[in-house]
């Protein structure tokens, strides 16, 4: 018996629709190995590919969100800093995580952008300032609820002297 090969593709159904089919097809030899014919079996994927291509479309759409939320981010001339709430396993809010930050967040935090990804929010606040943030935004995440905050001390690796910050907190995304 001939070697298989499997392949996938779309192919015309009777009634005129596309469908799209998992193939499998192996040669089949005669005892002096000649060619006698194809032995082979087809599977409709089409749900699959349909929902692989939905979820694609998604990660696109959700992609060009981002990445047009960075472009109004870092057009701002206030300090902007987007987290990423940290759960633990039964959902409560442990820390925030940065994703992204403007240039200007950049200059007041005194970090770059690549150095504050993926940190947590007491790499740049310090001690009851960190924990006071993260006790400001909880009910926002959870609420979706903006919070504005004017003169608020907090002490941070640049400012360790307590400067004074206006705090806005907005749910962005989920």
């Amino acid at each position: 018996h001939g070697q298989g090969t499997s392949f996938e593709g779309r192919f015309r159904h009777l009634n005129g629709s596309w469908v799209w089919m998992a193939v499998t097809t192996r040669a089949h030899l005669d005892a002096d190995g000649r060619f006698t014919g194809c032995v082979g079996s087809g599977r409709d994927i089409s749900r699959r590919v349909s929902a692989e291509q939905g979820l694609a479309d998604s990660e696109r759409r959700l992609r060009s969100e981002h990445e047009a939320l960075r472009e109004i981010l870092d057009a701002s001339l206030d300090p902007l800093v987007v987290f990423r709430a940290v759960r633990d396993d039964t959902g409560v809010i442990q820390d925030l995580e940065y994703i992204h930050c403007n240039h200007a967040a950049e200059r007041n935090l005194g970090r770059s952008r690549e150095v504050l990804m993926g940190q947590h929010l007491s790499a740049v606040f310090l001690g009851d300032s960190a924990r006071r943030i993260l006790a400001w935004a909880r009910p926002v995440i959870d609420s979706g609820e903006e919070l504005l905050l004017t003169d608020q001390p907090l002490t941070s690796e640049v400012a360790r002297d307590g400067r004074l910050f206006d705090i806005s907190i907005v749910k962005v995304l989920d």
